[in-house]
């Protein structure tokens, strides 16, 4: 060691170094070494813009924001459950208290307050977002709040890749979700005609399956042939699911790679493209060689212009 640092201008560094914030130290981190992430989350939620967030809003402050902190360290070192406890501590005191927890504040046991389907997020958007409409056919008017304006906005997006399939059917809409291949029924069902068979806009697949046998209003069958995948079969005892489908209707699990690779824009695939990236190309290369072919490249623009300077 000492004679590298004869020969090379390195200075001799102390255990625990920072690697992209996180400490790296030759053994197991004690709670001593987390206590900079403790207070990073602390100072995080003093923050004086969220002094006026709504619970909802500081639920989703917790689950995005505050709750990722801790999971870049622990993506990197092992953190010990003592520092876990403590994040948690300041987690639960700022959405039932807005600062340090109180005895008896906490409505509702944490494990259950950030679990999935059961969550306080959804609930509370099925009843005030939703208050039983479906998801699909809420109007994107009024005054409402710029994130929940942008997630309706992206449902034209999303619209053919959600697909229900069918358990019991108590969960899926029969008119606004996608479950057969003829699409979302409403499409071409008017509401008039849905009212006036004694149907509602709130009714699942359940409601016109009577002992596993569907039982479509006449007068939908006379003025709107039923399309023969249109006669899902059911599953008791089984709850409904969704599922991402690419645009082949291919079943995919869902992930973010998934989507984006399902809903990006694409142009059509040109002969040059094998040339620009391959298994081994470098990256820096790829894309210089791609604004060239794309006539991008300002050095390139710089010569054209100046060869045509030169012939004049």
């Amino acid at each position: 060691m000492l004679a590298i640092l004869q020969v090379l201008p390195f200075e001799e560094g102390r255990l625990p170094v920072k690697y992209l914030g996180v400490p790296l130290i030759s053994s197991r981190l004690i709670v001593r070494d987390c206590k900079e992430l403790v207070e990073k989350v602390q100072i995080r939620v003093q923050d004086w813009k969220n002094k006026s967030l709504s619970i909802a809003g500081r639920l989703q402050i917790i689950k995005f924001v505050l709750g990722s902190m801790h999971i870049f360290w622990a993506s990197v070192v092992i953190i010990p459950t003592r520092v876990l406890l403590d994040i948690e501590q300041i987690m639960r005191g700022f959405l039932w208290c807005h600062g340090p927890m109180k005895k008896g504040k906490a409505k509702v046991a944490w494990e259950k307050l950030l679990s999935l389907k059961e969550s306080l997020w959804v609930k509370w958007i099925h009843e005030y977002k939703l208050n039983g409409r479906s998801f699909w056919d809420v109007p994107l008017r009024g005054n409402m709040s710029w994130g929940w304006r942008k997630i309706l906005q992206l449902r034209s997006i999303i619209r053919d890749f959600i697909w229900c399939k069918i358990g019991d059917g108590a969960r899926t809409s029969l008119w606004f979700d996608r479950w057969c291949m003829a699409g979302p029924l409403v499409n071409y069902v008017s509401n008039h005609d849905i009212f006036h068979a004694g149907l509602s806009l709130t009714t699942k697949v359940k409601d016109i399956v009577h002992n596993g046998v569907w039982n479509w209003p006449p007068d939908l069958i006379d003025k709107y042939p039923i399309p023969n995948e249109c006669y899902a079969p059911t599953v008791p005892n089984s709850l409904d699911c969704l599922e991402w489908r690419t645009g082949n209707r291919m079943t995919k699990p869902f992930s973010i790679s998934q989507v984006w690779s399902s809903i990006r824009p694409r142009d059509v695939k040109v002969t040059w493209y094998d040339m620009v990236w391959f298994a081994s190309g470098i990256p820096r290369h790829a894309f210089t060689l791609w604004l060239i072919v794309k006539y991008k490249l300002k050095m390139q623009d710089r010569i054209i212009k100046q060869c045509e300077g030169n012939r004049l």
